[in-house]
């Protein structure tokens, strides 16, 4: 008989050991390792940038399954070196920031083809020196927050020449610190997340004046502590990923009040850790992208907050190989999986418990695999 804490205590090293982030969720393809940037196309699967894995991957909104978009073997073109931000055009072409890169770059849905739309040889302006967030205004322009530059700058999306939208002299009103993420509403304003001093920024496309919208002196409710993502929902509110504090927030767009959607002490479902990106579904489901103990993407009930992997369930918790037995045979699959490493045929929410924590997911797997 198989040592249930002695096993669970050796699976438990070795999967930290070596990689700290363990997917969750299931659906076949790559597991995420440090997935950042989330855009919804228009058919509504979800187009994902991973740090990481220095790709684009795409998720199926139902069933889970990740596909790479475009990578290193994936597509031609220069090769991502750390992507960050991603929107996607009315062509449905997808566009990233990279901030290794310093370039935003032009990514063909189908065939991954990558292509620079804009870097230090290609446009005129102020060079890039680490784009992050990234929108399309409704007249196509590119719109790109440069934390490095405490700037945001508008893209021309055809000659990449790039123009000051709002710095500290162009545009009015309090400073950018770490400008982050970016999100556009609906009457076609610019909204803001700044890291460095945890502000909601609304920022006018023409002038680039700047607003607090929410933050320290701003609003009532829970603090902001390191926001990145950020989205408009249908109403007009604007919902917020909070990296400090693992919360996702609603913020009130005119009196900048804060009200947590989401967190440890809101809605059920696995914990969030490492809030990054976040977007709204077409029927105003929030998605968010996480990239800390689970690298996963999630899905949030925008009233009950509670959170549930974009996957499709399990048969067989345990069953790694779909052989319809957990046995000897799932174990270098379910290491694999934690490892992020996911092999062909590896069903990935098979490895998955919703317990909260790796610790408790190879506890349980050991349970079922020594029955």
């Amino acid at each position: 008989m198989v040592s249930r804490t002695g096993f669970a205590s050796a699976l438990t090293l070795a999967v930290v050991a070596f990689h700290g982030l363990p997917a969750l969720g299931s659906g076949g393809g790559p597991a995420f390792m440090t997935p950042f940037g989330i855009a919804v196309e228009a058919g509504g699967s979800l187009v994902v940038v991973d740090f990481g894995l220095a790709a684009v991957v795409r998720v199926d909104p139902a069933t889970g399954d990740r596909t790479i978009v475009s990578d290193a073997v994936t597509g031609s073109g220069p090769a991502f070196v750390a992507p960050e931000g991603i929107a996607v055009e009315a062509s449905g072409a997808l566009i990233v920031s990279d901030s290794g890169l310093d370039a935003i770059v032009r990514v063909d849905p189908v065939s991954g083809d990558r292509t620079i739309v804009s870097d230090a040889v290609t446009g005129s302006g102020p060079i890039l020196l680490g784009p992050e967030g990234i929108v399309v205004e409704a007249g196509g322009d590119l719109v790109v927050t440069d934390f490095f530059l405490a700037a945001v700058l508008r893209v021309d999306p055809v000659t990449g020449d790039r123009t000051v939208v709002s710095d500290l002299v162009t545009g009015s009103g309090p400073t950018l610190g770490g400008p982050v993420s970016l999100g556009l509403t609906a009457g076609g304003d610019l909204v803001v997340t700044d890291f460095s001093i945890g502000t909601v920024f609304r920022v006018d496309p023409t002038t680039g004046d700047r607003v607090v919208v929410s933050g320290l002196a701003t609003g009532s409710g829970p603090m902001l502590f390191g926001s990145i993502g950020i989205a408009e929902e249908a109403g007009g509110d604007l919902v917020v990923a909070d990296y400090g504090s693992a919360t996702v927030f609603r913020v009130d767009a005119i009196t900048g009040d804060r009200t947590v959607v989401s967190n440890s002490t809101k809605g059920s479902g696995p914990a969030l850790s490492a809030v990054f990106g976040i977007a709204v579904e077409a029927d105003g489901s929030l998605v968010v992208t996480d990239f800390g103990f689970f690298a996963t993407v999630l899905r949030i009930d925008p009233v009950t907050g509670d959170r549930a992997p974009v996957c499709a369930p399990c048969a067989l918790p345990g069953d790694i190989d779909s052989n319809t037995v957990v046995d000897g045979n799932d174990i270098a699959g379910f290491i694999r999986i934690k490892l992020g490493v996911a092999a062909p045929g590896d069903d990935v929410g098979c490895a998955n418990y919703g317990t909260g924590t790796l610790a408790g997911d190879i506890a349980a797997f050991v349970a079922d695999l020594t029955g």
